[in-house]
């Protein structure tokens, strides 16, 4: 896991951290996990993740 700083008006501000993730589909654990490198917003509630990857693992 690596951070992410920003300069706002001078400051440091954290907010953005790299991961390394592994999503699957727990419908069908025939399909491998699919590893991406993923940038994270700290103060985000919700999950986007590219079309290939949804295609990839099979998602609704």
């Amino acid at each position: 896991m690596a951070a992410i700083t920003k300069r706002t008006g001078g400051q440091e501000a954290m907010g953005l951290i790299g991961v390394d993730v592994l999503p699957a589909n727990p419908k069908k654990p025939e399909l491998k996990p699919v590893q991406v490198r993923a940038l994270v917003d700290i103060g985000a509630s919700t999950l986007c993740i590219p079309e290939h990857v949804r295609i990839q693992l099979e998602l609704e």
